[in-house]
């Protein structure tokens, strides 16, 4: 019995594999995230950030990261917004996933929909919070 497989299928395989093994391991850091945040909230402590893992409802990754900022009472670093994101199952860009949250958030600062709480600079991110 003779197998017929071509290494270019082998190649595509392992490819494909080791995409999936990269989204695994993002989803277990944002179980981890979830987790601690449950801690938190058990121990009597203000979660670290805000639990949002209902169903997204924009449609647009705009959207999604509206929905994300909006569901905030406390303050965000676009960071925090990237593991909410990803622990609500929202997939994210390929290319520059941040950048593009940053970019959204900034519209959202310059539209007057949140302020800015802590103007950050070298390593300390900006912090932001929702206008009630």
């Amino acid at each position: 019995m003779a197998i017929s497989i071509k290494t270019g299928e082998i190649s595509a395989l392992r490819r494909k594999l080791h995409a999936e093994r990269k989204l695994l391991e993002e989803r277990e850091r944002a179980v981890t995230v979830v987790e601690q945040m449950l801690r938190e909230e058990a121990g009597g402590k203000k979660p670290s950030l805000p639990l949002i893992l209902r169903r997204q409802t924009g449609t647009t990754f705009k959207d999604k990261v509206k929905n994300a900022v909006s569901s905030s009472d406390q303050e965000f670093t676009v960071a925090d917004i990237e593991t909410i994101l990803k622990a609500s199952g929202v997939p994210l860009p390929k290319i520059n996933p941040r950048s593009r949250i940053a970019m959204i958030v900034q519209e959202l600062h310059e539209g007057h929909e949140i302020e800015r709480t802590f103007e950050g600079s070298g390593r300390n991110p900006h912090r932001y919070k929702v206008k009630r």
